[in-house]
C-alpha cells in the first residue's frame, strides 16, 4: 500500500512535506550498536521500548542489555515488537574526551528509530537531542524518519555546522567521515568548561531539548557564549589525544566544527586564503574581551593572536635594527634585516630564533651531533666544554625510551627549533646525549655555578633581576622552564626560569628565578623538561 501524502505545519509557519508510513511488525531481530557519549563503559545498560504504531506510545514491552566492554557497543536478540518503532536507552558512565578519563556521573541518552529496514542504531548526543523535537514534529504530522531528519539538521545548524550527513543511528564518533566529525565536535562543545565535574550535563541536555523543541532553534544566547569561550581556548590538541589513546578507531577531523563554533559567536566572519593574516577583534559584545583579545586568520581558521602578530600587524619592513612600538601593548620590537622580520628581544618570545639568544662577543665552537646531523654551539667554561643550546634529538627508533617521552611547545616541531626538545626524566636519564657528551651530573652542575652566575642569556627573561645578564661565559640559558604534559600541555615558568636535568636526582635544576623549577615529584611522570650535554673527559 502506497503512503499517504500530507503537509505539517509548525509553530514557525514553516511547511514540510511528509509521509505516513504504514505500520509493521518486527519479528525476531538482533538490534546492535554503538552508544556513545563519549563510548558508554563495561556495566552501562541499554534498553529497547516498543512504541505503539500510530501514536508512538510506549507499550510497556522492553528488551534488556549491557554493554560488555568499554567501546559501548551492545547487542540485543530476538527483538520482536508489534510495530517497527521503537526508543533505545542507554545508561551508565562514559569516557569524556575532554578529560580523558571515565565520567564521575551516569547519563541516559535516547534514540528513536524505526526498524523497518535497519538492525543497527547508534546511540549518541544527536540521537537524544533531536528526540523531544522529533516526538513534536511528529505530533505535527510528520513521519518519524521525516521528523529526525528536519530535528538533525535544526541540531546542527544550532551549533553553526552546515551540511547533509547520515542518519543520526549511523554516526560513529570513531570513524572518518564529516557528520561523524560534526557528531563528536558536538559531544566536545556540550562538555565545555565542566572538566570531569559532568553532573550539570543531564541538565544542560533537557535545557537544549526544551529549548528546540517548538520551534528548532536554540535562543540560550549566554550559553553559547560561555561555550564560545571556553571552545576557543581550549587545547583540542589534547582532547584529540585523549580519544586516540583509547584505541578504538579512526578520530574525524572534529576540530574544525568546534573552531567555527566559536568563530561564528565571536562575529569573525570567513577565513579563507584572501584573508590569511588578517587581524580582527570580535564584535559580539556580550564577550567579555579587551583590546588585547584580538584573532588572526591562519591556515583557514581564526586563532588568538600573539603580542607580536597584533602588534606588527600590517608594518612594512624597516631598516636593519630599527625599533619601533608595538600598535596594541607598547612592546618594543627591533628589525632584522637578514630574517626580514620585526622581533620582540626583551621579552621570552617563540618568534625569535635560538642564535639571537647567542651572546656575539663569545668566540662558539661547534659539535656535529653524529646520530641525525644537528650542529650545536658548544662553549668552554672552565674546563669542561658545554652546549650552548639545548638537546633536540628525537630519533625514537634508535633510543625507544623517547616513544612518548618528549615534547615540543603546543606539540609544534618549529617551536622546538627554539627550545630543543622537553624530556621526561625517562627519556633524559637514558643515554639522551650524542656520543663523547652526557647529562651533567649534579657535581658538574655545582662546578659550572661555582665557575659563574652570569648563565642567562642576555634577552628573553621576563625578570630583569633574574635574566638578562651580561652572559659573560656564553652558556645563554633561555627561560624555556618546564613542560607539564597534561590536560592544559602547560609551560611551567616560560620567560623566568631555565630548568635542567641532571644525571644525579630526579630533581630539576633551576638557572634564572630560583624557585621557578618544581621537582619532579611534585608533578609526577607528567614533567618534562630541557637538556644540555657536556663533553666527556
Amino acid at each position: 500500500m502506497l503512503a499517504t501524502m500530507f503537509v505539517a505545519c509548525g509553530d514557525d509557519g514553516s511547511s514540510a512535506t511528509s509521509e505516513q508510513t504504514p505500520v509493521v511488525s518486527i519479528e525476531k531481530k538482533t538490534i546492535s550498536g554503538i552508544s556513545q557519549k563519549g563510548p558508554f563503559v563495561e556495566g552501562s545498560s541499554v534498553k529497547l521500548y516498543e512504541l505503539r504504531g500510530g501514536d508512538y506510545a510506549l507499550t510497556g514491552k522492553n528488551f534488556t542489555g549491557k554493554i560488555n566492554s568499554n567501546d559501548g557497543k551492545f547487542s540485543l536478540s530476538s527483538v520482536t515488537l508489534s510495530s517497527q518503532y521503537a526508543l533505545l536507552e542507554a545508561n551508565g558512565y562514559f569516557r569524556n574526551e575532554v578529560t580523558g578519563e571515565k565520567s564521575k556521573g551516569t547519563i541516559t541518552l535516547n534514540a528513536l528509530t524505526d526498524l523497518s529496514d535497519r538492525e543497527k542504531v547508534n546511540i549518541n548526543l544527536l540521537t537524544h537531542l533531536e528526540y523531544e523535537r522529533a516526538l513534536y514534529l511528529v505530533g505535527a504530522g510528520l513521519g518519524v524518519k521525516a521528523a529526525k531528519k528536519q530535528a538533525e539538521a535544526e541540531i546542527f545548524r544550532a551549533f553553526e555546522i552546515q551540511g547533509d550527513f547520515a542518519n543520526s543511528e549511523d554516526l560513529d564518533i570513531f570513524s572518518k567521515g564529516k557528520g561523524n566529525a560534526a557528531l563528536l565536535a558536538i559531544s566536545v562543545l556540550m562538555l565545555y568548561d565542566r572538566y570531569g565535574e559532568e553532573a550539570g550535563l543531564t541538565e544542560f541536555l533537557a535545557k537544549f531539548a526544551m529549548d528546540i523543541e517548538k520551534d528548532g532553534t536554540w535562543d540560550d544566547e549566554e550559553t553559547k557564549v560561555e561555550i564560545a569561550d571556553w571552545a576557543s581556548s581550549t587545547s583540542l590538541s589534547h582532547i584529540r589525544r585523549n580519544i586516540e589513546e583509547w584505541n578504538l578507531g579512526d578520530v574525524p577531523e572534529f576540530e574544525k566544527y568546534v573552531r567555527n563554533f566559536w568563530n561564528v559567536i565571536f562575529g569573525l566572519g570567513t577565513c579563507d586564503k584572501k584573508h590569511e593574516g588578517e587581524i580582527k577583534v570580535s564584535n559580539n559584545k556580550k564577550i567579555y574581551l579587551t583590546i588585547y583579545d584580538r584573532f588572526i586568520c591562519k591556515d583557514g581558521a581564526w586563532f588568538f593572536a600573539n603580542d607580536h602578530e597584533k602588534d606588527t600587524y600590517k608594518w612594512d619592513a624597516g631598516k636593519d635594527g630599527e625599533v619601533r612600538a608595538g600598535d596594541v601593548t607598547g612592546k618594543k620590537y627591533t628589525y632584522f634585516k637578514s630574517l626580514s622580520k620585526w622581533l620582540w628581544l626583551d621579552g621570552w618570545s617563540l618568534d625569535v630564533p635560538k642564535e639571537f639568544r647567542l651572546n656575539p662577543e663569545i668566540n662558539y665552537g661547534t659539535m656535529t651531533d653524529s646520530r641525525d646531523g644537528k650542529v650545536y654551539k658548544t662553549v668552554k667554561i672552565g674546563d669542561f666544554t658545554w652546549m650552548a643550546e639545548n638537546l633536540n634529538y628525537a630519533d625514537s627508533v634508535s633510543l625507544p625510551s623517547l616513544k612518548g617521552n618528549i615534547q615540543c611547545i603546543n606539540n609544534d616541531i618549529s617551536n622546538c627549533e627554539v627550545t630543543g626538545r622537553y624530556y621526561t626524566w625517562t627519556a633524559a636519564s637514558d643515554s639522551i646525549c650524542p656520543p663523547g657528551w652526557h647529562l651533567p651530573s649534579e657535581a658538574e652542575w655545582d662546578t659550572l655555578f661555582a665557575t659563574t652566575y652570569s648563565l642567562t642569556s642576555r634577552t628573553g627573561w621576563e625578570s630583569v633581576n633574574r635574566g638578562n645578564t651580561a652572559d659573560s661565559v656564553g652558556f645563554s640559558a633561555m627561560p624555556c622552564g618546564f613542560l607539564v604534559v597534561g590536560q592544559f600541555d602547560m609551560i611551567a615558568s616560560g620567560g623566568y626560569a631555565a630548568c635542567f636535568w641532571n644525571s644525579s636526582s630526579k630533581d630539576l635544576v633551576p638557572i634564572g628565578e630560583l624557585h621557578g623549577c618544581d621537582s619532579f615529584g611534585d608533578w609526577g611522570g607528567a614533567t618534562a623538561a630541557t637538556v644540555r650535554c657536556v663533553e666527556d673527559h
